[in-house]
């Protein structure tokens, strides 16, 4: 598999100054695991001490692999409530004959303005991982 990794320092107000290192699967496009590290503790790990500690982060390991297919739809633009959960609930009723087949609306576009359409629609991003075969 291929990825990418990336390497940063992180200067903190709240707390001491770390390494972030975090690694990338290119074909899903996961960040799946973040290790935080002290600058000391790296220095001493690349100039050969093995095993040293640091603290670290998984995430959507079932990606791993996967293809990231990405498309946008026009979805009727929902009526803003004021009542989140009203609002909630008509926005799922508005996405859910477009999520089949595994695609996953970015629900956060159907309350943005800025991608409101013409005419009655809102363009909503959806994601699906699939086989990289």
């Amino acid at each position: 598999m291929q990825g990418k990794i990336t390497i940063s320092r992180v200067q903190c107000s709240h707390e001491d100054d770390y390494i972030c290192i975090q690694v990338v699967d290119e074909s899903s496009g996961t960040r799946f695991v973040e290790v935080k590290l002290t600058p000391e503790t790296l220095a001493n790990a690349l100039t050969g001490m093995a095993m040293q500690e640091c603290e670290f982060k998984t995430r959507d390991l079932n990606r791993i692999g996967l293809k990231r297919e990405t498309k946008t739809e026009g979805v009727q633009r929902p009526k803003i409530s004021r009542n989140y959960e009203s609002a909630k609930t008509e926005i799922a009723n508005l996405l859910s004959p477009f999520e089949v087949d595994g695609w996953v609306a970015t629900r956060d576009d159907a309350y943005n303005n800025h991608r409101w359409t013409a005419g009655d629609k809102v363009s909503v991003g959806f994601t699906r991982y699939v086989d990289a075969t």
